[in-house]
């Protein structure tokens, strides 16, 4: 079955990410794409990551839940996904990219 547009898209969005050497590729809800971190960017990751820990631990349950995914593939590329539950922030991105007719959209993918 052919991808639908939105997952095309989406795909492609991964796909330029790992072709650009991302060491981590996330959903951002401000831009509304993927964007990603390479090996360079360390201190932008470390500080993302510190920010989320903050949004679970601090911030009145804004993260609901981390938790993992089965791995899967993208142009033979295996992705390891972490997936995180915002309060009240649906998104769609994930269904697409691992084309999936389920509703993912309570998920966001890390």
């Amino acid at each position: 079955m052919a991808p639908t547009t939105d997952q095309q898209h989406a795909i492609d969005e991964v796909t330029r990410a790992l072709e650009n050497n991302a060491k981590f590729i996330y959903w951002d809800h401000i831009s509304h794409r993927f964007d990603y971190f390479r090996h360079q960017d360390n201190n932008s990751f470390k500080e993302y990551i510190k920010n989320l820990k903050h949004l679970t631990l601090v911030v009145n349950g804004e993260v609901l839940e981390i938790t993992t995914d089965p791995p899967f593939k993208i142009n033979g590329i295996t992705i390891f996904p972490m997936i995180v539950k915002f309060k009240n922030c649906p998104c769609p991105s994930y269904m697409h990219v691992r084309r999936k007719s389920t509703d993912n959209s309570k998920w966001t993918p890390f």
